[in-house]
């Protein structure tokens, strides 16, 4: 359900409102705008970055030698389903709530359309994130009636860094359309890097306790509360490290470089730090992110293939703001779906098996589908092993027995760590081969009895037939194909 205040702005007022500037920076250079950071906060479902892109080459697409991406490019969007589209777009999610962003980043550019009734709001948070230009719609009401603290602060900074234009009710034709009158704002904010030495000494401060780093933080039942809080210690120390860079950059301007014969070259260059806050932070939270997902266990849960999407998911999610919020989300659609999830694992894992040979299945003729079969009570795995250098696992193979006892592990309720696994029964089985163990005995993982052969194959019998037949029933009912009375 949208909300009251979500106005998507028109093409031709996104025109009116950017073309000027846009415009300007793509005729200087037509990379230029691929290497702007841009910010859109409430960006619905991105109707300015779009047209932008399109029309004016804000991600870079047209560039020579330059590929598409929209990587510099970064939203806010509290609704939960807008921000599934924007990320379909390709665009990088920082925070649902832009208010509650506070990254100690700075965008060259943000593109504002906020809600009508906290404009004013919405505005001033960016300013204190901006080092370039800002262009924001706001309800006119929000510049002419100055009846808060708020929009007497907004009109000081547009008194002195901007200015304002009234544009009527230009949503009139929109989308979803409304009779508020609109004004544009457009600020400007070039941060200084200069720095007053005068005064008497620099104050430093410590940021962060030492118990702060204490080890066992990351096993206490509050984890989630812990690693935000050390993300938000090791943040301020990165912020306070880029500041004493540039003060030491200041000093040593214009002083010359060492003598070469007396420092390598690597150690000439060791008090230069050419790595921008953004980037630093960006790796900060990229390490924060994979912590949690490791920490949390959600990889280790699923299948091999369905890791891969997880760690294309894990990629996507990196410049989210580590955040409690929007930890408590990712993991909650975690746990929401975790059902589907190993359901769709199952059938990956079904699939699998039938694959591998032709007597692993079992035609069903009272199932309403030419195409129903079931896993037969013996898998037959051909070059599970690799003999060509000695007995050992085939490395193409070996997460299809791991990721088997993951699902039946799921099926019977147990953690895999409770278990004799496959991969490794057959693992330690080879070992013992090599030192004279004789290969045609047969040997036992906690769901099969296993025996290999010489040419590599690999047979895995159920022990428990009440297993494999509810493996056969719930891979049945997720393809849709239905048992009749015989089953």
């Amino acid at each position: 359900m949208l909300e009251n205040q979500f106005f998507p702005t028109p093409p031709d007022v996104i025109r009116k409102m950017v073309e000027p500037l846009l415009k300007k920076w793509r005729t200087e250079d037509i990379k230029i705008l691929a290497a702007k950071r841009v910010l859109e906060p409430s960006a619905g479902t991105g109707a300015i970055l779009d047209l932008c892109c399109e029309e004016y080459n804000l991600d870079g697409s047209r560039a020579r030698y330059n590929r598409a991406s929209k990587r510099h490019i970064y939203c806010c969007e509290i609704q939960s389903e807008l921000r599934s589209v924007l990320a379909d777009k390709g665009y990088q999610i920082l925070e649902a709530d832009f208010l509650e962003y506070q990254e100690p980043v700075t965008y060259d550019l943000i593109l504002m359309n906020p809600p009508f009734d906290a404009g004013a709001k919405h505005v001033l948070h960016a300013w204190e994130m901006l080092d370039g230009e800002l262009i924001a719609l706001v309800n006119a009401e929000t510049v002419r009636n100055v009846c808060t603290k708020e929009r007497q602060l907004l009109k000081h900074l547009i008194d002195a860094h901007g200015t304002v234009e009234y544009w009527g009710p230009c949503f009139k034709k929109a989308e979803r359309p409304t009779n508020v009158e609109v004004a544009c704002i457009r600020l400007t904010r070039q941060r200084a890097e200069t720095f007053d030495f005068a005064g008497g000494e620099w104050e430093f401060t410590t940021g962060i306790r030492d118990e702060e780093f204490n080890p066992d933080t990351l096993t206490r039942p509050d984890v989630v509360r812990d690693l935000v809080a050390r993300y938000r210690a090791a943040e301020r120390v990165i912020v306070e490290r880029q500041q004493l860079q540039r003060k030491l950059d200041f000093l040593l301007d214009g002083v010359s470089s060492p003598v070469m014969d007396s420092v390598g070259r690597g150690k000439a260059e060791s008090l230069a730090n050419e790595v921008s806050l953004e980037d630093q932070i960006a790796a900060l939270k990229s390490r924060f992110w994979r912590t949690l997902f490791a920490k949390t266990k959600i990889e280790s849960k699923l299948t091999q293939k369905f890791q891969d999407k997880f760690q294309e998911f894990s990629k996507q999610k990196a410049g989210l703001a580590f955040s409690e919020q929007n930890i408590q989300e990712i993991i909650g659609l975690f746990v929401l779906n975790y059902e589907q999830l190993m359901t769709d694992c199952l059938l990956d894992l079904f699939d699998q098996c039938t694959r591998f040979h032709k007597k692993n299945q079992v035609h069903v003729e009272g199932w309403k589908t030419n195409q129903g079969h079931k896993i037969n009570h013996k898998i037959i795995m051909p070059y599970g092993l690799n003999n060509e250098y000695g007995w050992g696992l085939n490395y193409s193979h070996e997460g299809f027995f791991t990721d088997l006892d993951k699902v039946l592990c799921w099926i019977w309720g147990v953690n895999i760590k409770q278990i004799r696994g496959t991969r490794m029964a057959i693992r330690n089985f080879c070992e013992e081969i090599r030192t004279g163990r004789d290969y045609t005995e047969k040997f036992d993982s906690t769901f099969f009895t296993i025996k290999v052969f010489k040419k590599g194959t690999v047979h895995l019998e159920f022990k428990d037939r009440a297993l494999l037949d509810e493996f056969n029933m719930r891979a049945a009912r997720g393809k849709g194909w239905l048992p009749g009375e015989g089953y």
